[in-house]
């Protein structure tokens, strides 16, 4: 999913791009500089648009990825809340670490 998200990511919005533009190309006015001129500038802003459709896409893709990392970390710290107000919940320690921390 990894290969064919990036692809995607990167290459269809300029393919979006370009196919939107193809119509205004053919039925522009001619002008002094040809088609060939408005064809290419057109065809640049249109790129910088894919471009920056691509980079919203995994800005999302990140914000996604730290809101999962925030939800772990919230859910940890709740744990750790719930503990430090009802210690009884604490399992018991194991033998060995309470002599050690008796001899300490």
């Amino acid at each position: 999913a990894g290969t064919a998200e990036t692809y995607a990511l990167r290459h269809v919005g300029v393919l979006a791009a370009f196919t939107a533009m193809t119509p205004a190309v053919y039925y522009a006015r001619p002008s002094a500089s040809g088609p060939t001129e408005y064809f290419l500038s057109s065809l640049h802003l249109l790129v910088d648009f894919g471009l920056a459709f691509r980079d919203l896409a995994a800005a999302h893709r990140a914000a996604r990825t730290a809101e999962g990392l925030a939800r772990r970390v919230e859910a940890v710290l709740d744990a750790a809340e719930a503990l430090r107000r009802h210690p009884a919940l604490l399992p018991p320690a194991p033998p060995g670490m309470v002599a050690a921390e008796a001899a300490g």
